[in-house]
């Protein structure tokens, strides 16, 4: 049986199994494993832009929530300038 392939993003080599955790989540137990790069170097680039993309997300997760916050806030004092 073949084994999917799994290519780096960066550079296409075929990646290797690296941490494995078995993870509790609402009492099932399940099994996750990390698979990396096998060139060091090209795996350092790739989890330096995969946190510089996790920062962006929250970065625009955050500041979505803010500016819904802000219209309810503003919604709120209209509605008390109404009455």
């Amino acid at each position: 049986m073949k084994l999917p392939s799994n290519p780096c993003i960066r550079c296409g080599k075929e990646r290797i199994k690296g941490k494995e955790q078995i993870v509790i989540l609402n009492s099932s137990k399940t099994k996750v494993t990390s698979y990396v790069c096998p060139d060091n170097a090209c795996q350092k680039i790739v989890n330096k832009q995969i946190a510089e993309k996790e920062e962006r997300k929250m970065y625009l997760i955050n500041r979505s929530r803010e500016r819904a916050n802000n219209r309810h806030k503003a919604q709120k004092q209209t509605a008390q300038k109404a009455k």
